[in-house]
């Protein structure tokens, strides 16, 4: 299973609401240690090794949270997880600022 992430940081002005947007691919073909005849359950993103979301809608591919960390700089990661038990080995740990600022709508980055 390779998970590719892609963090969108959107920014609300003027309320200063921050949430942030998660899109990953999931390929299970790509997964030698969790073959496909396992039940995919779901997926969890960490941030900074602390569990921020647990997805528990296997066909979803984004979610949109309001994350409670501090702004600055921070790494992401995310696992699958399959019925009755077992995870996906992690993803690559992606570096990511967060911020709010109204001259930056938007800050992209993207994970393959």
């Amino acid at each position: 299973m390779r998970l590719i992430l892609l963090l969108f940081i959107l920014i609300a002005t003027p309320a200063w609401s921050t949430n942030l947007f998660v899109e990953w691919d999931y390929d299970t073909k790509w997964d030698h240690e969790h073959p496909t005849n396992k039940v995919l359950d779901g997926f969890r993103l960490f941030i900074d090794g602390k569990l921020v979301n647990d997805i528990t809608d296997p066909t979803s591919r984004d979610v949109k949270f309001v994350p409670d960390i501090e702004y600055g700089n921070h790494v992401g990661t995310m696992i699958s997880y399959f019925e009755g038990g077992g995870v996906s080995q992690s993803s690559p740990e992606y570096a990511f600022v967060w911020l709010r600022h109204p001259d930056v709508p938007t800050v992209f980055l993207i994970i393959k």
